[in-house]
């Protein structure tokens, strides 16, 4: 298999060095993550646009991605505009991202007429529809490859490098780069023997920051759960990631979908706002609620 010229060299350095293997490793997850995602978002854009094509009435549309450009979009035909697909399956484009005021849409479903409306918001729901299949498909790809790059660049394997050791070393990256400054491609090179202060494999010098209640909520919500938003009450319909989900009014005819989402991210994040959206997931109203997300315990069917 092909290794990088980039990995190669800092994989002599380090052995040069005597220098634990950390930084190496994450490295690699660097590297596969960004090869491989803009390929991952090619191939759920190609889905969307799938789904939309083979939707009678839907508006059509063609995938548009070019090698010098990060983003990959989906653009409709006639001057409706496009959304961009993101590695992980979303669609930007078609909503405003609340609390920021300067974004603009690139495409409004509610410029559709009816019956394209109705056809869209089907060609989205079928488009979901595979969307883990599709993830879990793209997560194996990148631990796979992950090892193949481990195994070329002679990095010992002591344990299998599962979903999980790929979250573990995302979270402490992160953690790094918030309180250490980040050292490594962004912030020149790397100091003394190459060390980082978390051993890729090794957790015992690490202690991950603890989660708040409501991300802790929004990571175990299932949909038929009962949330509550200060004194208000929501039925979870779909769990959007860990950072959002699509509710209804709880108790209510279930006529009107609402977002929750956080207030603002990471850790020790511990509001969300809620507000009303369309059914292809443009914001229709102001905040209606806000404040911590707790859960009630309890669950109706849906």
């Amino acid at each position: 298999m092909h290794v990088p010229e980039h990995l190669e060299d800092l994989a002599r350095r380090i052995r040069a060095a005597g220098a634990p293997t950390d930084f190496l490793e994450s490295s690699i997850v660097e590297h596969v993550s960004r090869e491989l995602g803009r390929k991952h978002a090619g191939e759920h854009a190609a889905a969307f646009v799938e789904a939309l094509n083979e939707t009678p009435g839907a508006p059509r549309a063609r995938l548009w991605a070019k090698a010098d450009r990060a983003d990959v979009r989906v653009y409709f035909a006639g001057d409706l505009g496009y959304v961009s697909v993101g590695w992980d399956g979303s669609i930007s484009g078609a909503s405003i991202v609340p609390g920021r005021r300067s974004q603009s849409l690139t495409f409004s479903p509610d410029s559709l007429y009816p019956a394209q409306r109705r056809a869209y918001r089907q060609a989205l729901e079928d488009y979901r529809a595979g969307l883990i299949e599709r993830s879990e498909e793209h997560a194996q790809e990148r631990v796979e490859k992950i090892a193949e790059l481990r195994v070329a660049l002679g990095v010992d394997a002591d344990e299998d490098f599962d979903d999980e050791a790929l979250e573990r070393a995302a979270e402490r990256a992160a953690y790094q780069e918030a309180h250490e400054g980040g050292w490594g491609r962004r912030n020149g090179a790397l100091p003394g023997a190459f060390r980082t202060k978390f051993a890729f494999f090794d957790d015992s010098d690490y202690t991950p920051p603890p989660i708040t209640e409501t991300r802790r909520v929004l990571r175990e919500a299932k949909r038929g759960d009962i949330v509550t938003v200060g004194r208000s009450q929501w039925v979870v319909m779909r769990v959007l990631g860990d950072i959002q989900l699509l509710a209804y009014k709880h108790p209510s005819k279930h006529t009107k979908l609402y977002e929750i989402r956080l207030e603002r991210t990471g850790v020790d994040a511990d509001e969300v706002i809620v507000f009303e959206v369309g059914g292809s997931g443009q914001r229709k109203s102001e905040d209606v609620a806000s404040g911590p997300l707790r859960s009630t315990g309890e669950t109706v069917d849906l």
